[in-house]
């Protein structure tokens, strides 16, 4: 899968190619508009500076215990075209849900896959109503795509994949005792070849999962 910032490097590379090759025909309009010329080759050294540095692996950070939530929520409210999440428990922990049901309303593609233990049984809720597990109903109707295990074995990942390009990877289910309460351990970085890697498994395992909910 190409990254979007290649395709804008490619683009811009283009353009400075055929801008290049009239300068060296001695264009009359690149003379006339030569501050224009400088600007707009200044303009496309940036952005060529800056799509290579995205396309290229970013430091990755560390997230130990309770860090992992602000990240999460910056990474699923920031992505502009799709967010891949599998995870082993996942219940209605409200600061994601929100976050979610946000980028889902600017259009972002989001596609969940969960484990089928009880607690994420989107049919569970408390004495007052509340779903304790995740909200499948309300999410889908946001145009949310959600998947669950089929086997008896346990779907134990924790991976979530934003763009194709930047990933969150580690210990932390996206539950309250998750992020408030346990000793975690989450990486989080950004690198195009490993995103790629994790979105094929990803693939994989969505082409085996069910619609439905079910022990």
């Amino acid at each position: 899968l190409i990254n979007k910032y290649i395709k804008d490097c490619q683009y811009y590379g283009q353009i400075l190619i055929i801008m290049l090759y009239f300068y060296g025909k001695g264009g009359k309009m690149l003379k006339k508009y030569h501050k224009i010329v400088i600007i707009t080759l200044v303009f496309i050294s940036l952005s060529l500076g800056l799509c290579c540095a995205k396309t290229f692996p970013q430091k990755p950070k560390i997230l130990f215990n309770n860090q992992a939530l602000n990240p999460i929520i910056d990474l699923i409210e920031n992505a502009t075209e799709t967010i891949d999440i599998q995870m082993f428990s996942f219940t209605n922990y409200d600061p994601i849900i929100q976050a979610i049901k946000k980028s889902a309303q600017k259009g972002v593609e989001i596609r969940i896959y969960a484990d089928n233990q009880d607690a994420n049984n989107p049919q569970k809720k408390n004495k007052e109503g509340k779903i304790l597990g995740l909200p499948e109903a309300d999410l889908e109707e946001l145009g949310v795509q959600i998947r669950w295990e089929t086997s008896s074995k346990y779907m134990h990942r924790k991976i979530a994949i934003f763009d194709q390009e930047n990933f969150i990877i580690g210990s932390t289910n996206w539950t309250k005792n998750g992020f408030q309460e346990n000793d975690e351990a989450d990486i989080v970085m950004s690198d195009c070849d490993i995103a790629c890697q994790l979105a094929e498994q990803f693939e994989k395992d969505w082409q085996k999962s069910s619609q439905n909910f079910s022990k």
